[in-house]
């Protein structure tokens, strides 16, 4: 049939359990999915062509990620570079955003650069 002419040769193995034996992938999940949804929504970006889907009380307003891009910007002179990739305005460059940049905008700036910025619940 069909589906056996394009199965993974890996399904031959006995020793590997479809699809227990691959753990989740925080970069592809977390760093290259989950992050740049959540930034488009908080953004007002997430539905294309959909304002009004858009607008809700989780949009953040553009004058504030301005402020956030700021603040990023001002702390690469201070990053270690065992961090990676120095912050970049996350405004003008998130499309860009490899997921170091992701991994760091979730893990070292989100919470206090959010912080205030959105509804308690």
């Amino acid at each position: 049939p069909y589906t056996t002419l394009f199965r993974s040769i890996l399904f031959e193995l006995s020793s590997i359990r479809f699809p227990r034996s691959f753990p989740v992938d925080i970069m592809h999940l977390y760093f290259e999915n989950v992050a740049i949804h959540m930034f488009r929504h908080w953004t007002g970006k997430y539905y294309p062509k959909n304002d009004e889907r858009n607008l809700n009380k989780y949009t953040i307003p553009l004058k504030e990620w301005v402020e956030i891009s700021k603040i990023m910007e001002a702390s690469r002179p201070d990053m270690p570079p065992d961090i990676g990739r120095p912050s970049r305005n996350i405004i003008k460059h998130y499309a860009g955003f490899k997921a170091v940049e992701w991994g760091n905008w979730i893990t070292l700036f989100s919470l206090p650069l959010l912080r205030g910025r959105l509804p308690q619940r």
